[in-house]
Parts: structure tokens; sequence; C-alpha cells
């Protein structure tokens, strides 16, 4: 039997690809959910005082880590640091002592260099809080943490959750229950409907054939220049091309919730689909 090749030709119209708007929007709540654990182990941490809180990752989770470092610099007056693990591993970092707290996220919980990091830390005697996404592996065991969360994906909305609390217990949050009745009511409704308009807008911009190497910085500030002033809260930008939500998921480093909030996120969610359509020349 002969076959014939054929050109793959996209349907015509907004077409996400692998997007699954229930089980993201459940993945999304269910993270949320996680507060009330938190809570617990950040109580306990502040009970028995620490003199650093250091969020240390490699790769996806060292981007991780500096974004949450960066959020907390400008509004806390906590000892937060931010560190990569190999180097850590590498240099060490005197101001690191047995009462720190170092804070670590893994996917795999398998990562060479996190397993050796958390080895190091407990020599030193200090403690390890641990978000993991799949049970059952290294970082999950008892010697490898010291307090355990397990639960996949939403690394950054994590790691924000620690970042908030801790900042309201040192009385810097004074809006932490108006805040989270908001993100627990809406964001996991925002991220998927932002998701949806996005590759609906991207679908039709891409038609247009920008090319994107010699009229990106027109495009930016065409896209941009009226959502952006030096009063508005802007969300962080600093991992939004790791993932498709990297940029609505930084709404988190915003207190305010609102409205203006998200149509800055939207516009620029908007532009990484549109990179990503450009690229696969659909």
């Amino acid at each position: 039997m002969k076959y014939e090749a054929k050109a793959w030709k996209e349907t015509e119209g907004a077409c996400l690809r692998n997007f699954n708007e229930q089980a993201q929007i459940d993945s999304v709540n269910g993270a949320l959910a996680l507060r009330p654990q938190i809570e617990k182990i950040i109580d306990q941490i502040w009970e028995e005082g620490f003199d650093g809180i250091y969020f240390i990752g490699i790769g996806g989770t060292y981007a991780s880590s500096m974004q949450v470092e960066v959020y907390m610099r400008g509004r806390s007056k906590l000892p937060v640091f931010v560190e990569n693990a190999a180097e850590f591993l590498t240099t060490g970092n005197k101001k690191f002592t047995n009462k720190s707290v170092v804070i670590i996220s893994s996917v795999s919980g398998n990562t060479k260099e996190m397993v050796e990091l958390v080895d190091r830390v407990h020599e030193k005697g200090a403690k390890v809080f641990s978000f993991i996404d799949n049970p059952g592996t290294t970082l999950t065991q008892p010697d490898k943490q010291d307090y355990l969360i397990v639960y996949p994906m939403n690394e950054q909305l994590k790691f924000y959750m620690v970042a908030n609390y801790l900042m309201y217990k040192n009385g810097e949050f004074d809006d932490y229950d108006r805040y989270n009745k908001e993100m627990e009511a809406n964001l996991a409704d925002v991220l998927a409907q932002v998701e949806k308009d996005s590759d609906e807008w991207a679908y039709g911009m891409q038609k247009i054939r920008w090319h994107f190497g010699k009229n990106i910085k027109i495009f930016l500030i065409t896209l941009l220049d009226q959502e952006i002033s030096m009063g508005q809260p802007i969300p962080m930008l600093c991992a939004i091309g790791r993932s498709r939500c990297g940029s609505v998921q930084n709404l988190l480093a915003v207190k305010n919730f609102s409205t203006e909030c998200r149509r800055l996120s939207l516009k620029i969610h908007q532009l990484l689909c549109l990179w990503e359509r450009m690229n696969n020349d659909h």
C-alpha cells in the first residue's frame, strides 16, 4: 500500500492545542487550596525563628526563586535571599547558618543538584521546606525535607503564597485576607480565559505576518504603550517566556487584583501566543 504525504494545515480559527480548560482550572484551584497547609508550616517556622529565608533552585526553579525574591525585596524587610543550587554547592554563602530556612521546588523530585543541596543544608543544621510535584521521589523522603507539600505544577503560585504569608506575619500585608479571597474566587477562571482570549487574538494577528526582527520594537510600543504608565502596578515579567501562563500567573505580584492589571497581563500573554504561532509558521 502506498502512502501519500500530506502537508499539515491548521484548522481555520483559534485552536488551543493541548489545552484542557477544566483541568487547568482544577489545578490552579487545587494549588490555592494549599494555603492552610502553607500557613501552618510558616507558623511553625516563625515560632522556631530564623535568620534568613533562602529560595534555592536550578534551571526553571531558579527562575521562579528569582521572581519571588525580587517580589519580596521591594515589599518586605525580612531577610530573603535567592541562590542557584549549583553555585551554592560550589561557593557556599557565609550568611547561611543553622538558623536559615531553605525553600525549594522540584518537578521530578530527583534532580541531582537539589538532592545534594538538601544534604548540604542538613549538614549545616538548617531546615528545608519543599514543594515536590511527584510523590515517592527522592526529595520527598523524610531525610530530605523538614516540611513537605506534594502537589503538581503551579510553582510560582506556591512560592508567592509563601511570600505573602511571611509578609503578613511580619505586619507588611494588611490586605492579606481580602487579597486571598479575590484570588480564590477569580484567579483560576481568569487564567483560563486569558489563555483562550490570547490564542484567538494571536490567530488573527499572525495572519498579518509581522517580521519580528524588524518590527518588534514598534509592535511592543503599539501593544503596551497605552496600558503602561509610571503609576500603574505592573506584573513581574522576568519569566514570561518560561510557560504560556507565566505572565498572567504573575498577577500574584500585585496586591490589587484589578481590571487594569488583568488587561496588561492579557496583552503580554497575547504577545507570547503570537510569537509561538509565527515561529511555527502557522
